[in-house]
């Protein structure tokens, strides 16, 4: 992990990350890219966060946050490995987002999947914020429940 972070301020990324007191592991870790947060300034108002669950070699969930363009197109803007998909970590991802943006950018808008936990967070953190759910994690879900014939 040592190498990871060293990769990052060598390549100038905007990153921040918590250590198990006890242990020194690492517990969470959020980091954005320097162009990534360039055409974010230019579009902050749009945001989608989502997570995959350990589906990497920390077996930790993998969240990543993406703008939108006015023309719809999406861009990375954040990526964080976290410890769990609870509400502190979730949390502490949010504010770890919300210091990279200067004073004066909000965003409006932040598209989930019904994560409770996720949910809860945004509006602690982006109380400003309209949170709203992902048509696409709609669609799974109808076609999930839906009986077949």
């Amino acid at each position: 992990m040592q190498i990871v972070l060293q990769l990052l301020s060598d390549h100038q990324y905007t990153y921040q990350y918590t250590t198990d007191s006890k242990t020194g592991c690492l517990t969470n870790l959020f980091f954005v890219h320097p162009t990534s947060l360039d055409i974010w300034r230019a579009f902050p108002w749009i945001i989608e966060i989502d997570a995959t669950y350990k589906t990497n070699v920390y077996n930790m969930p993998l969240v990543e946050i993406v703008g939108v363009t006015p023309t719809g197109k999406t861009f990375s803007i954040a990526h964080a490995l976290i410890e769990n998909e609870q509400h502190a970590a979730y949390t502490w991802v949010l504010q770890c987002l919300r210091s990279t943006l200067e004073e004066g950018f909000v965003v409006r808008v932040a598209l989930t999947d019904r994560d409770l936990a996720l949910m809860k967070a945004v509006k602690d953190v982006m109380p400003e914020t309209k949170l709203i759910l992902c048509r696409i994690h709609i669609w799974r879900n109808i076609e999930l429940h839906t009986p077949v014939g």
